[in-house]
């Protein structure tokens, strides 16, 4: 088991390098990625895509070790965690978001949905990783 955690943390650590990775190219180079998918020269999309893939790029970094926690949790037969995270991903947290971050935002809500969903399944698995690997009380029946 102490080898299966080690193998999870430097997946951690490599997630997170991706994910800042990822995190500084859009930031730097939000109007150059944009471009690509404007072949159209839409200034409109141009401007609102510039302005909101920095924000959307936030989400890497967590979105990394999001998939490796649901993987990890999975592979340690922890199906109901790992399908929380998975659906929480997914859509549980990522629809709610929506909804109220464009309320509350506009559409700088909209490209924040995802960080915020992102962020928000990541401190639940925090939280249930105590008792994920919480071991059985001596005479507890289990």
């Amino acid at each position: 088991m102490r080898h299966v955690k080690q193998i999870f943390h430097y997946g951690v650590i490599t997630a997170v390098a991706f994910g800042l990775l990822f995190l500084g190219i859009g930031w730097f180079f939000s109007q150059p990625i944009v471009g690509i998918f404007n072949q159209e020269n839409n200034l409109e999309m141009e401007r609102l895509a510039s302005q909101g893939l920095p924000l959307y790029f936030l989400a890497f970094p967590m979105m990394g070790v999001n998939i490796l926690a649901s993987s990890y949790l999975a592979s340690l037969s922890k199906g109901g965690p790992a399908f929380v995270l998975s659906v929480l991903r997914g859509a549980a947290a990522v629809i709610p978001a929506v909804l109220l971050l464009s309320r509350l935002f506009g559409i700088t809500g909209v490209w924040l949905a995802v960080p915020c969903a992102e962020a928000l399944t990541f401190l639940v698995f925090l939280a249930m990783l105590p008792f994920c690997f919480r071991r059985p009380q001596k005479g507890s029946g289990a």
